[in-house]
Formats: structure tokens, sequence, C-alpha cells
């Protein structure tokens, strides 16, 4: 049971690491990419400038002229599209984002206030002996690390990593597999 408590804990408190793959993940998911009325804009342009090519604008300049108007206009109808498009995908990556951020906020200060007083993990008295009272708080005994203070201490350890390790944009880890080759060193000592 302790060994659940602990690993429960650690994805907990690792909850912020592993939600911005899944933030990340749903807004792909939700957002529709571009849509077919763009790509219809997109080919019809395509297909004018084409006969553009095939004009001289020297010798036929008006008919040059008109289908230089109608692909300034269909490119300025394409560009309002995809803004538009741009505008939706941000209002639902934010909604993702923000739901996604409520819920793991949620089902973490759900853990703590269920597990409040519960030890994460037992340790022999003497090995923590300067600071067996402290990691105790609150309600476990000495010897006892509680799941408040083990979730505060994971939390400093995956904020430090994801500030070495982490992308500028998200604070995130850039990928998972760049804290291995740390984890394999911290086990390997």
């Amino acid at each position: 049971m302790a060994l659940v408590a602990l690993i429960v804990a650690t994805l907990v408190a690792c909850s912020g690491c592993i939600t911005s793959p899944l933030k990340q993940f749903l807004s792909w998911l939700m957002c529709a990419g571009v849509g077919v009325e763009e790509k219809r804009l997109l080919q019809e342009v395509s297909s004018l400038r084409r006969r553009l090519q095939n004009i001289s604008m020297a010798d036929q300049f008006a008919a040059w002229a008109k289908l230089q108007r109608q692909i300034n206009a269909i490119t300025q109808t394409y560009q309002n599209k995809a803004s538009e498009r741009q505008r939706s995908d941000e209002r639902i990556q934010g909604l993702c984002s923000t739901a996604v951020t409520f819920l793991v906020s949620a089902a973490s200060v759900w853990y703590v206030w269920c597990s409040y007083g519960s030890a994460a993990i037992e340790l022999p008295p003497p090995l923590l002996s300067p600071l067996a009272s402290l990691l105790a708080v609150p309600g476990c005994q000495p010897g006892e690390v509680s799941v408040v203070v083990w979730l505060a201490c994971v939390r400093s350890v995956m904020g430090r990593l994801t500030t070495r390790f982490g992308s500028k944009k998200t604070g995130a880890p850039a990928s998972l597999q760049a804290l291995w080759p740390l984890l394999n060193q911290l086990v390997a000592r």
C-alpha cells in the first residue's frame, strides 16, 4: 500500500510535466486544420497563376490585369479565412489548456485532501534523523515522509529538471528522452 501511495504521489507531483504533452495532443485533436474551402481557394490561386504565366503583360495587359486582380482578391479571401481559423484554433487551444490545468489541479487538491496525514514512504528513523520531524509533517510518525512533503519535494525536483531541460515556450521537458540520461546517472550513483 505504501508503494502505491508513493507512486500515486509521485505521478500527482509530476502532473505539471505530464500535462503539457496532453494539452498539445488535445489541441491537435480538436483543431480542424486547413479546411476544404481554404484548399479550394489555394487551388484556384495556383490555377490562375498558371494562366497568368501564359499571358504576356505587354501584349494583353487588360487580361493580365484582370487575372492579377482575381488572384489578389482570392488571396485576400484565403488570408481572411486562414486568420479566422487560426483565431478559432487559438481559442480551442486555450480552452483545452484551461480544462486540463483545472482537472489536474482539482485532482491534486483532492489527492492531498484524501491523503492528508498519510505516509508516502517509511524509512528507518536514523536515516532521517536531523529532519525526521519536519518530513513527518502533517500527522506522520518520525521516520515517515508525509504525502504533502513528498509532493513538495518531487515538484521542486521536477521544476528544476524542467528549467534545465525544458523548452522556453512551455516550460515542459522538450522530450521525456532528455530526462533518461539524468535518471540513469542518479540510479548509477
